[in-house]
């Protein structure tokens, strides 16, 4: 949906760029030069609100929302795992005071094994179905410790907040440099594009940064309280043969295998 979004304001751009070439008196009229790039930050505004911002919740729907809210427009249907959410609630109440929900989901390839939201005021933890078939809880232990401490973290937060401000500075890059580019301002005012482009590409960097960091630092945190790192490891070599024998795409299975290693490198530090 994201590229798709992209896309669409660009074909949006072109058409309003053609439109001007034949108006160009446009251009000349600042009144006008302003309602004309108004309406178009209008039908942008609306395309991205359907595309990227609109919750589409539906009956069974994890209740995701905002640009990240990619999961209710792929229909992850999860029913609530009762007996490995009052098993965790017990076992890692000293990190989780107010309990863990655990959720099993049917995974349609879209999505990592395990991923967790929220805080550790209350973390919802995600399963696959068949993982949760396929482990048991020795191998499962491991895993629902990193994404304890991805909640510690908050983490989920940090990466929204990251991802808003690299989506809204670039449509306001866009629009600000079309909109100067129509005023014929865009000689004077070059510092306002070129201070939205470095926010833009800072917040995409931070993102990759983080989203990496982030995972060593649950590992860490897993080892932390496990005590055996060649658990963790285990447990991360099992996710990587769970992926290898059951998600259908090339492409996730080699990044997914890549990932692990790296992370398996760092915890041999």
């Amino acid at each position: 949906m994201g590229i798709a979004a992209v896309l669409i304001d660009f074909i949006i751009l072109v058409i309003f760029g053609i439109f001007i070439m034949i108006y160009p008196q446009i251009s000349f009229n600042f009144p006008l030069s302003i309602f004309t790039a108004f309406i178009v930050l209008i039908i942008i505004g609306i395309v991205d609100y359907f595309l990227l911002l609109r919750p589409r919740a539906e009956e069974g729907d994890v209740p995701f929302s905002g640009s990240l809210g990619k999961f209710n427009r792929n229909n992850l249907v999860c029913t609530d795992d009762k007996e490995l959410s009052d098993h965790y609630s017990v076992k890692y109440k000293e990190i989780a005071k107010n309990g863990i929900l655990v959720m099993s989901f049917n995974n349609n390839g879209r999505f990592p094994p395990l991923f967790t939201r929220g805080n550790l005021e209350r973390p919802e933890v995600f399963i696959d179905e068949r993982l949760v078939d396929k482990f048991n809880l020795e191998k499962l232990d491991p895993l629902i410790l990193h994404e304890l401490g991805h909640a510690r973290m908050n983490d989920d937060r940090s990466k929204r907040l990251l991802a808003h401000s690299f989506l809204f500075s670039l449509l306001i890059l866009i629009f600000s440099t079309v909109l100067l580019s129509i005023l014929g301002l865009l000689g004077e005012f070059f510092y306002v594009p070129t201070a939205l482009c470095v926010v833009c590409v800072l917040s995409l960097i931070m993102f990759i940064i983080l989203n990496y960091r982030y995972e060593l630092l649950s590992d860490r945190f897993a080892v932390q309280y496990t005590g055996d790192a060649e658990v963790v490891k285990g447990s991360l070599l099992a996710i990587n043969d769970f992926v290898q024998e059951n998600y259908g795409s090339e492409k996730v299975r080699s990044r997914v295998s890549r990932r692990i290693s790296k992370r398996i490198e760092k915890l041999n530090l």
